[in-house]
């Protein structure tokens, strides 16, 4: 089974926020070794985490054109960004029985 454009999106959302999150770990590391905030390695981690956080919004907004029917109780769904590092979600686009929809 192949899977679906919409299931290839949500994977490289996921990857590219883990990556990104990567690259914050790495820019506070440099930071807290004693390298200033415009050292040419806080820099270039800096630029790569801008780059990884454009690339996941770009994926995001093309996720952002599905709408869904949640399997769980037939309302709609549709994708909203995560903000910063942080991958976003299908929530419910009316107020649902239940926590997280199944799409």
């Amino acid at each position: 089974m192949t899977p679906s454009d919409r299931e290839i999106l949500e994977r490289a959302v996921v990857a590219v926020s883990e990556q990104a999150a990567n690259a914050s770990k790495v820019i506070d590391e440099a930071m807290d070794s004693g390298l200033a905030a415009d050292h040419s390695v806080t820099i270039a981690a800096k630029m790569l985490r801008l780059e990884l956080l454009k690339t996941k919004a770009e994926l995001e907004r093309g996720l952002a054109e599905f709408s869904l029917t949640c399997a769980d109780c037939g309302r709609n769904v549709h994708w909203v960004s995560g903000l910063g590092n942080a991958a976003g979600r299908w929530p419910d686009a009316e107020p649902a029985p239940h926590r997280q929809p199944a799409v």
